[in-house]
């Protein structure tokens, strides 16, 4: 069984389960003290986050779109650290990229 940890969950995990209820609850504290606003952007980002996760089982790299330099594209760029672009924003495409690569170079429209 040993060979086989990494098929364990993390529900199995008595002491991984405690660390993630008391992050949790320290998340829960720090978004109910945000500004309005600033808590409704982070909550959307939470669920998008964990729809990633969901999708994540099933995800494919051979189905991804190729993208090619110059091309418009409407992307996420999460939750915006500071002065850095957050949210939905429409962007270039700066270079070709390959169908398996997990990042793409954008330049952020305003």
């Amino acid at each position: 069984m040993e060979g086989r940890t990494w098929l364990r969950k993390v529900k199995d995990n008595e002491n991984l389960m405690k660390i993630m209820e008391m992050n949790l609850k320290r998340l829960q504290n720090t978004i109910e003290e945000m500004e309005e606003k600033r808590g409704s952007i982070f909550i959307r980002w939470l669920d998008q986050q964990n729809k990633y996760l969901e999708w994540e089982l099933d995800f494919d790299p051979k189905r991804l779109k190729r993208y090619k330099r110059g091309e418009v594209v409407h992307i996420h760029f999460g939750f915006n650290a500071g002065s850095e672009h957050g949210g939905p924003h429409w962007a270039v495409v700066l270079d070709d990229n390959k169908r398996s690569s997990p990042t793409a170079v954008v330049l952020p429209c305003c």
